[in-house]
């Protein structure tokens, strides 16, 4: 199955990489040359690149920075300055699980000796992708089988095409769809939603934030799937601030709520991750231009933490996990 642009939103070259600005949609598909592990740290900060589109980026920088090193030593301390900036960009979605990969291969490299530890580490991180594609399509069949013919699907923010895939494996499998996809405020990822399925044959609704709890008391969706930055071993999930306010709305009307995750590391429960709180002229301000009076004050804290009782099912990458079947389950 052909990946949409969301869900793999970088092309590698062999000294830069292009990045689909996430910013500039749906009115316009721009994609922004990325030259070192600067520009992607620059863009990841800026939100030019989201959720999965951030990991490549992190991936392809670390690639870049390999590629650049004249040593060995200097492979070493490329990489691991590239390490510290990158784990530094956001402190929601953490990516210190696969730098800490990259610096375990290079690593290895260096202590086997390898005449070419550059040209090894680039080849294990593009395995490592290989293997990233083969598990979120098995993450996206695995959602389709939550999936009934006739479903309507609530959704917000994006899921980096995620959810276009399993709603692709359902019209293969004769299953009809309907998506709603909440604005999602202040960066309106819910427009990124709407271009990527319907632009695919989707019937997909737009409503406002502040429509959800209507929508969801008159019956009018059978399921809510949101994506998930991070999980905790009790199944507690951080995703976009919003996110809480569904689950709680969905377990209030009977509806089942549900979320695409990864492995949850060593995080106990949801109150252990850190939340990104953005520049409040985010919130203030769109595309640059002010759209609230001068003064005015506003709060944004980027996630919030979804508690695991209101959850219905977790979607892994291999197989999908019930909130009573945790701690353990992850195993």
């Amino acid at each position: 199955m052909d990946f949409p642009p969301l869900a793999w939103p970088a092309e590698l070259y062999d000294d830069h990489f292009m990045l689909l600005d996430e910013s500039s949609l749906p009115d316009a598909v721009r994609h922004i040359r990325i030259d070192d592990c600067k520009g992607a740290v620059a863009a990841i900060r800026a939100m030019q690149t989201r959720a999965f589109g951030q990991l490549l980026t992190v991936f392809y920088a670390l690639i870049l920075t390999a590629r650049k090193a004249s040593s060995a030593e200097g492979l070493r301390r490329a990489v691991e300055a590239a390490c510290e900036d990158l784990n530094a960009s956001r402190p929601t979605l953490s990516f210190q699980p696969y730098t800490d990969k990259v610096r375990a291969w290079t690593l290895d490299a260096l202590e086997a000796g390898d005449e070419r530890p550059a040209e090894t580490l680039v080849g294990r991180i593009m395995e490592w992708l290989d293997r990233i594609k083969t598990m979120r399509l098995n993450r996206a069949r695995l959602a389709a089988g939550l999936l009934e013919d006739g479903d309507t699907i609530l959704t917000h923010c994006n899921t980096s095409g995620e959810l276009l895939l399993a709603a692709r494996v359902c019209r293969a499998g004769g299953k009809r769809l309907r998506f709603l996809a909440t604005e999602t405020r202040p960066y309106f990822q819910g427009r990124l939603t709407a271009w990527e399925l319907s632009r695919d044959g989707f019937d997909v609704t737009l409503i406002p934030d502040n429509r959800a709890a209507a929508v969801l008391s008159a019956g009018k969706c059978t399921k809510v799937i949101t994506g998930a930055d991070r999980v905790a071993l009790n199944g507690d999930i951080v995703n976009k601030t919003g996110t809480r306010q569904l689950a709680m709305l969905a377990r209030r009307f009977g509806v089942p709520f549900f979320a695409f995750v990864q492995e949850p590391g060593t995080t106990a429960t949801g109150e252990e991750v850190p939340i990104e709180q953005r520049d409040p002229v985010e919130v203030i301000r769109f595309r640059g231009k002010d759209v609230y009076p001068a003064g005015t004050d506003a709060f944004y804290p980027a996630f919030d933490m979804t508690p695991h009782p209101y959850i219905t099912a977790l979607i892994t990458f291999e197989k999908i996990l019930k909130p009573a079947d945790l701690p353990a389950g992850w195993r």
